[in-house]
């Protein structure tokens, strides 16, 4: 991919104990059933939850401040275009409501379903378009993500490689890090 889902992990592991990640993924397997990413929430759910959206959004806004205890919630959806309406629409009032902060990964913002795209339209959510890295971004994530300085030389042929692709740049650096090709010198 394009390391939507990287970048968007790297961000998440900045946060602080002040906060809780829950994460969801939508897939085309669950995007057939109705609350299909959800379904892991769910099963916390008392089946008498199930019977009406509203008593839907109930038992999850219920839940997800439970398990919070007073930090802020952070919602990451992973592949919100594979969303159900369903999900959707409680991901999407969720975040309308206040409960949670979302954070949503897609690869195309018109496949999104209506209701988090409303979010987008009224400006209660914020569109990020994830460009390849430049030679700058590539050398200043690969200093970060390993801890130390990455020569001029090793960070340009990363990025060479990588077409400035985040998940491709890190999985050939871990790649060329065992292999020894690359090494911590002094």
């Amino acid at each position: 991919g394009a390391g939507k889902s990287f970048i968007a992990q790297r961000a998440l592991e900045r946060l602080g104990e002040g906060y809780l990640v829950v994460q969801v993924r939508g897939s085309s397997i669950s995007s057939k059933l109705p609350y299909g990413a959800l379904s892991v929430l769910l099963n916390d759910l008392d089946s008498s939850h199930l019977e009406h959206p509203l008593m839907v959004l109930r038992g999850l806004t219920q839940l997800l401040h439970a398990k919070a205890q007073g930090r802020t919630i952070v919602l990451f959806v992973d592949n919100a275009h594979d969303l159900d309406d369903l999900s959707s629409m409680m991901v999407a009032q969720l975040s309308a409501g206040g409960h949670v902060t979302l954070l949503a990964a897609c690869v195309d913002l018109p496949h999104v379903g209506g209701d988090i795209m409303g979010l987008w339209k009224d400006d209660l959510l914020r569109r990020v378009d994830l460009e390849p890295f430049d030679f700058a971004e590539t050398a200043a994530t690969l200093h970060q993500e390993y801890d130390g300085h990455f020569s001029n030389a090793a960070a340009r042929a990363l990025w060479s490689a990588s077409g400035g692709n985040a998940l491709f740049l890190h999985s050939l650096a871990r790649e060329q890090i065992k292999l020894g090709v690359i090494t911590k010198q002094d």
